[in-house]
């Protein structure tokens, strides 16, 4: 009876994952023409997600990312975005 509840237990905290919420917003640049030139894309992340890349990743906890600290945060948390295309679909006329 013991195995079963910890083996509960355990699954539980398997299934168990965090969420995140993001804000976004765009901004488009066109030409002359009217043509679209090009777009930016601002994400903010939620507290909770941004404290904790804060505190794994600020190893000397100054406070700043050096080079180092920020390589390890792209890496550990948003380089495996591109495999995604960063959660964006962009298409023009239903053509992605």
């Amino acid at each position: 009876m013991k195995f079963l509840a910890l083996l509960l237990l355990l699954t539980a905290s398997v299934v168990a994952h965090p969420h995140l919420f993001i804000e976004y917003s765009f901004e488009f640049e066109f030409n002359k023409n009217k043509e679209l030139k090009g777009f930016w894309v601002d994400l903010e992340f939620d507290e909770m997600f941004s404290s904790s890349i804060i505190e794994e990743c600020d190893v000397n906890k100054d406070g700043k990312f050096s080079k180092k600290e920020s390589d390890k945060v792209n890496a550990g948390f948003f380089k495996n975005l591109e495999n995604y295309n960063y959660y964006l679909h962009i298409s023009n006329g239903g053509t992605l």
